[in-house]
């Protein structure tokens, strides 16, 4: 948590320090150098950095905007009307900021502990191996339009900031885990296309329920929406559960039956939109919505595998709008189940499977802007 507030404290520094220097200026001008003057000045100084700090910290909030812009520059016309008005307005503002700091500072260790509780899940039955040439990689991405709020049509403005600062090249693929596309049209699915293929080298979508809502137009622009590869013992089955069930088809289904009835002991990792395995876990995770959902939700939702003799992990993307955090990962017989979605917030995180022909690891990549 320490670390985390550090890392905060450059800008709100530099721009206190520049508000000290115009205002020793300014009254260097007006030859008012005078003790009490200092005294406001050093004030005025503590409340624009705990100003600034608190505007980092809530991710740079529209509120805490109007409080820089509008009250600060309030304070100097008091400060011509005498010292006390000055004093007392500057003084509510820095302990509004500390007890804000204070919020802020609970919620950021709650959620490190969360992030190191999802981290210990994610890596707890993989071995460790060395990260070189000879492996692939896979990242996943969840609910990738982001917040429903923005107008963006494809991959979120976010997630394509993060794309374009941290990969360079096209080795890796992408699983989507549903709603990569706000509102299904001829050109959001161009360019999605567009920008998925900027980075990676192939991508696999898992149909989400704004995809389903012109399942035609997807067909239009990926003909498949069941998707399986392997490498050794690593095996990727990518598939629709956007359905009344949210299980696949019976089509589907049996291609997935088929292909499992000549597995064992195989790592399998199944990525789904739908939580459709959220009876396990009661009231501890939560999807975004249960659009599409008209059949009652299977209280052993395993059932559609036939074979159980491999070690399944279960990839979900429909998380992260109902929950102060964008991840979710808990064991239940020996099986893992994982939620992970995008919502544009400061503590939104992506996966990066890398694998070999004999393991496998998470990575964790946190796309929010302050990270």
């Amino acid at each position: 948590m320490f670390k985390i507030l550090m890392s905060r404290v450059p800008l709100p520094i530099i721009v206190s320090l520049g508000s000290l220097i115009v205002n020793i200026f300014l009254l260097y001008l007006l030859k008012n150098v005078q003790k009490v003057s200092i005294l406001i000045l050093l004030i005025h100084t503590t409340t624009t950095f705990s100003t600034i700090l608190i505007f980092q910290l809530q991710n740079y909030s529209r509120l805490n905007l109007f409080l820089l812009i509008f009250l600060i520059p309030l304070l100097f016309v008091f400060k011509t009307k005498g010292f006390l008005p000055y004093f007392f307005l500057d003084m509510v503002i820095i302990i509004c900021s500390v007890l804000l700091i204070y919020n802020e500072s609970t919620k950021i260790f709650e959620q490190s502990i969360q992030y190191k509780l999802f981290e210990d899940c994610l890596n707890q039955n993989s071995l460790e191996f060395e990260i070189d040439n000879n492996v692939d990689s896979v990242y996943v991405v969840g609910h990738a339009f982001g917040n429903h709020k923005n107008t963006n049509k494809a991959l979120s403005n976010q997630l394509l900031h993060y794309f374009y600062k941290n990969i360079s090249n096209q080795k890796s693929d992408l699983i989507l885990t549903g709603d990569f596309i706000r509102t299904p049209t001829p050109e959001s699915y161009k360019l999605l296309q567009t920008q998925t293929a900027s980075f990676f080298n192939n991508t696999y979508p898992s149909i989400g329920n704004h995809e389903e809502e012109n399942i035609n137009l997807y067909g239009d622009f990926y003909n498949e929406d069941l998707f399986i590869f392997e490498k050794g013992i690593n095996s990727f089955i990518i598939a629709n559960f956007s359905t009344p069930n949210w299980l696949p088809k019976s089509d589907n289904l049996n291609t997935i039956n088929e292909y499992l009835d000549n597995k064992k002991n195989q790592n399998v990792f199944i990525f789904s939109h739908q939580l459709f395995w959220i009876n396990y876990f009661e009231s501890n995770v939560t999807p975004n919505s249960y659009g599409l959902l008209v059949d009652d939700l299977s209280k052993s939702p395993l059932e559609f595998i036939n074979n159980q003799n491999n070690d399944y992990i279960f990839i979900s993307g429909d998380y992260g709008l109902n929950s102060n955090i964008s991840y979710f990962c808990k064991d239940h017989q020996n099986y893992k189940y994982i939620a992970n979605g995008l919502y544009d917030r400061p503590n939104d995180l992506i996966l990066e499977i890398v694998y070999d022909s004999k393991n496998f690891k998470f990575i964790i990549h946190e796309t929010g802007y302050l990270k």
